[in-house]
């Protein structure tokens, strides 16, 4: 055990309790060698082995047509980190058996270390460990820092008696769960919100709050009031383009560069928007320049979402997203969007989604969704309705995205302040 601070010090901790002590990784933890399988283990992501993230949907298995060559046997009760970038899904004391890439170390618990696993779970995966992990990682760029485990089991841990890391571990399944539980309601509330705006809409570009309607002979949009039309998205756009099909040059500062992430249905979502040079937007502009009143519809990663441009200043967008022109003879460009963003139209692009991991939905499928044309007039009356009737929603669903994203960070504060000591958790009970 050691009481001296060195470099590797995490300073979060600068100050711990009187009777907490400091350890070494090392001193808790050896690096667990690769062990021979015969291939019959599951494979599992590490966010899945902690409890972090829910399985993941594909059946992957290990196959002796594999090579195992560097892959590790895990079992219950060993840290595994993602080596290649130390993040919150990627880190913690697994809570099931399986196999790990050989982009994961894994760590297993001495047998005589005083080490409660539910307190370092939560001590690894707080928000500042892993900020310190990423201090004394080595690497050029972040995608490419990696923490060798020499480093990592040099790192200091503040070490509580076992008895206590058991009460902070306690204390913890409690307080995250009250706080888990609030944010999982504030999450189905912003579901029902999402599907309560999705059936008004429907209801408002389908034409179903109209008496007066007639039978078409489309599968999608079967009844149609007087007047109205379904056509194909190629039918009402004058062109449409994506972005660069490569990554380009990020910098810290330029021009805007949009991709999927960024487009919702109730609002654009720019914090973490990346931005390219003026050299590259002039040479990605070659190919399309969006502009306000067109349409921003996204065909990569979530597919399926459109947006009307309304943003004043220059950006450009990446592969994943569909810049449409719109003949506004035949169509108001927030009419499309709301009409592309109905259930019916975005059933359509997801049946026209290609992909098992990369989902594309192409421009020449995307094309071909049908959507119910009505007359401008009758388009500009329906956008007045649900620019009101949406806007309500909006704002419900933004605040309660606003209480979710208070609630991470008092339970990120509550795990930082119970694993260094800043909360006697015998006055807490």
């Amino acid at each position: 055990m050691t009481n001296a601070h060195t470099d590797l010090d995490p300073a979060w901790t600068a100050s711990i309790p009187r009777h907490w002590c400091w350890m070494r990784n090392k001193e808790l933890l050896f690096e667990a060698q690769t062990l021979s399988t015969d291939g019959s283990e599951e494979l599992l992501s590490v966010s899945h082995l902690t409890g972090v993230g829910p399985r993941s949907e594909k059946n992957v298995t290990m196959t002796k047509a594999e090579s195992l060559d560097g892959y590790r046997v895990v079992e219950q009760g060993d840290l595994v980190i993602n080596t290649m970038w130390a993040w919150m899904g990627a880190l913690g004391v697994a809570r099931h058996a399986g196999i790990v890439s050989p982009a994961y170390g894994v760590y297993r618990p001495r047998p005589s270390a005083p080490f409660e696993p539910r307190f370092f779970d939560y001590l690894y995966r707080s928000t500042e460990y892993v900020m310190e992990m990423n201090r004394v990682s080595r690497g050029i760029w972040s995608s490419r820092l990696r923490i060798y485990p020499e480093v990592f089991l040099r790192m200091a841990v503040p070490m509580p008696p076992l008895e206590e890391q058991r009460a902070i571990a306690d204390y913890l399944d409690r307080e995250t769960a009250r706080i888990d539980t609030l944010i999982e309601e504030q999450q189905r509330l912003i579901e029902m919100l999402r599907e309560r705006r999705q059936a008004v809409v429907h209801r408002s570009v389908g034409g179903l709050d109209r008496i007066a309607c007639r039978p078409t002979n489309d599968s999608w949009w079967p009844k149609l009031p007087e007047g109205w039309a379904p056509l194909r998205l190629r039918r009402v756009i004058r062109g449409l383009a994506d972005g660069p099909h490569f990554s380009p040059n990020y910098v810290d500062e330029g021009v805007m560069f949009l991709s999927a992430r960024n487009i919702r249905v109730d609002g654009w979502s720019l914090d973490d928007a990346k931005f390219v040079s003026e050299e590259d937007y002039l040479e990605f502009s070659k190919r399309v320049v969006p502009e306000p009143g067109d349409v921003l519809y996204t065909k990569g990663g979530t597919t399926g979402i459109a947006r009307v441009v309304d943003l004043d200043f220059p950006f450009q967008v990446w592969v994943h997203v569909a810049v449409l022109k719109v003949r506004r003879d035949l169509v108001d460009p927030h009419f499309l969007a709301y009409a592309l963003n109905s259930p019916p139209c975005y059933e359509q692009s997801q049946l026209f989604t290609r992909g098992a991991t990369n989902n594309d939905l192409g421009l020449t499928r995307m094309v071909n969704i049908v959507l119910p044309v009505p007359p401008l007039e009758q388009q500009r009356q329906i956008i007045a309705t649900l620019d009101q009737q949406t806007a309500k929603i909006d704002t419900l669903i933004t605040e309660s995205r606003q209480f979710i994203e208070l609630a991470r960070e008092r339970r990120s504060a509550v795990i930082t302040a119970a694993v260094t000591g800043q909360i006697d958790v015998r006055e807490a009970a």
